[in-house]
């Protein structure tokens, strides 16, 4: 890893490295780590850096962490060329690419899957219906 000129997080090159990330970064910090984490997944998905089914597990729960504690702050909106894209979209492409280098493709485990059921939780926001 190495210092950003803009006294952000350390930069990250692998997906090793993106577990270093804190989970309490601030928004800049975690805006960049996120992009370097894709960009890190992305070579290891085309072959071009090594990275083991274990890492990329951690990543990824590394990753649905931060949405799951942090999610009403990451619902705002990300300017410039991912127009109507919220931080939490592009978290969750991270969680989903790292889920392909994993040995697991699920995102929510089955303990807690169920226990979702049981307790009736939602994962989106329900829209209400419109009465014409």
């Amino acid at each position: 890893m190495y210092k950003s000129r803009y006294k952000t997080c350390l930069r990250i090159q692998s997906p090793e490295e993106s577990l270093l990330l804190e989970d309490d970064a601030t928004s800049a910090d975690l805006y960049l780590g996120v992009l370097d984490t894709y960009m890190a997944l992305a070579a290891a998905m085309q072959g071009q850096i090594p990275t083991s089914p274990e890492v990329s597990d951690k990543v990824r729960e590394k990753f649905m962490k931060i949405i799951v504690l942090r999610y009403p702050e990451l619902s705002v909106r990300i300017p410039g060329r991912l127009r109507g894209w919220t931080e939490a979209m592009l978290i969750m492409t991270v969680v989903s690419m790292a889920g392909l280098l994993g040995s697991s493709i699920a995102l929510i485990d089955n303990k807690t899957r169920q226990f979702m059921k049981e307790e009736r939780l939602r994962v989106t926001t329900s829209y209400p219906r419109r009465i014409v």
